[in-house]
């Protein structure tokens, strides 16, 4: 149960003792394994609290590795290019939640309604009706920004762990820039 809640400080021990070639018998797992797995970054959650906490702890991770990555030995430099090249794969659909899909489709079809109407106030009845759908969808649209935006954080840090690692310098703020595709 404690190993579950507490994946990314675990992991990042482990990389730690690894890094300095201290044999634990507790951290005998496979770090890269652990690192490209369900438990740091799974394909669904459960929850959109889920989600961001596994996504919060991810994002962690990597700002961690990306600190370090001077430091690190190229044994370890390698092997954390090849994790790193494996998650990027898998970035498409990672995190989501079952709510995901309905919000994002929400928000696209509210602005195209947006555009495309102007939008006439009904009788006092269905007004409050749509009053309460219309916040349950905002709510649903804001958790989604919300989402994407650290998703695309954590694709952006990735990112620019594995252009440092391939070109062999450190991560610097100019790494951070992002294009509107990502």
């Amino acid at each position: 149960m404690l190993r579950e809640r507490f994946v990314a400080e675990e992991l990042l021990l482990a990389i730690a003792f690894h890094q300095h070639q201290v044999q634990v018998r507790w951290a005998a797992v496979d770090i890269w394994e652990v690192f490209t797995s369900p438990s740091l970054f799974p394909k669904q959650c459960e929850s959109f609290l889920e989600a961001m906490k596994k996504l919060q702890d991810a994002v962690f991770v990597l700002d961690c590795m990306e600190k370090v990555l001077q430091v690190l030995r190229p044994v370890m430099q390698k092997e954390l290019q090849r994790s790193l090249q494996q998650i990027y794969t898998r970035f498409t659909r990672v995190f989501e939640y079952p709510t995901f899909a309905t919000a994002e489709a929400a928000r696209q079809q509210q602005q195209f309604e947006q555009q495309t109407l102007n939008h006439n106030a009904n009788d006092v009845g269905e007004e409050k009706k749509e009053k309460k759908e219309k916040k349950d969808e905002d709510r649903g649209q804001a958790e989604a920004l919300q989402f994407t935006a650290l998703r695309n954080k954590l694709r952006q840090s990735v990112k620019s762990l594995l252009a440092a690692l391939s070109s062999g310098s450190s991560v610097g703020y100019a790494g951070r820039t992002s294009s509107k595709l990502d």
